[in-house]
């Protein structure tokens, strides 16, 4: 039995199906999912149309590149934000490239790294990302903070909050604490005194406000 002859092709058709395949190749291409570059999967892109590493031909490095359209908040910030394990999480993978184009960073990546001084982002001087002076920065002792320590209570401000009262100045309760009320009270009392209207307690005024008192008390 003689097998069938091979249909001819027309040579329009075949030269129509050539020009069609070269216009829409990258088109048809672009549809499907090709990581056959070796820094492929490595969760950073490398394609250099996405403003990658360029270690890849476009479209070999779908995975690492396919959401790097995502713009981030925080892109180039100085600190990798992507949720890879030395980044802060803030941005999906791939939308950070600026900040994370490392790899693998490293804890004593950075040039500043092993300078006795914390060099991480919003910890040191910034000079670092995030986790790339660990030597430095993960034996950081901050200082302890200083307990705050009240102020000695000054004996004369009870008793000059009892004459004051006396004489009718209003300083508020009798508690021996130089508060507003008793501040404005001793303004007015200096002023009717003749004294520096300081607002401060002093002897000198207790004993102006005890004479005012007992003159006060004083049969006319």
């Amino acid at each position: 039995m003689a097998a069938a002859p091979c249909p001819v092709v027309p040579g329009a058709v075949l030269a129509a199906a050539v020009l069609w395949f070269a216009a829409a190749g990258p088109a048809w291409s672009a549809g499907h999912i090709d990581n056959s570059c070796i820094y492929a999967l490595d969760g950073v892109c490398d394609e250099r149309r996405y403003a990658g590493t360029g270690r890849c031909p476009d479209g070999t490095d779908f995975d690492d590149c396919a959401r790097f359209g995502q713009t981030c908040p925080w892109v180039r910030n100085g600190d990798c934000d992507e949720r890879v394990p030395w980044g802060v999480g803030r941005c999906a993978i791939g939308t950070d490239l600026i900040d994370c184009a490392n790899a693998n960073p490293g804890p004593d990546s950075c040039q500043y790294a092993r300078n006795g001084t914390c060099d991480h982002a919003g910890v040191g001087t910034g000079l670092c990302p995030r986790n790339t002076d660990q030597t430095d920065c993960g034996t950081v002792q901050r200082p302890a903070p200083v307990p705050a320590t009240s102020a000695q209570p000054d004996p004369l401000v009870a008793p000059i909050q009892a004459e004051l009262t006396i004489l009718g100045y209003a300083p508020g309760p009798i508690d021996g604490v130089l508060g507003p009320a008793t501040r404005s009270a001793i303004e007015r009392a200096q002023r009717d005194l003749g004294l520096p209207e300081t607002g401060a307690a002093s002897q000198d005024l207790l004993d102006a406000l005890r004479r005012r008192a007992a003159a006060a008390d004083a049969p006319s």
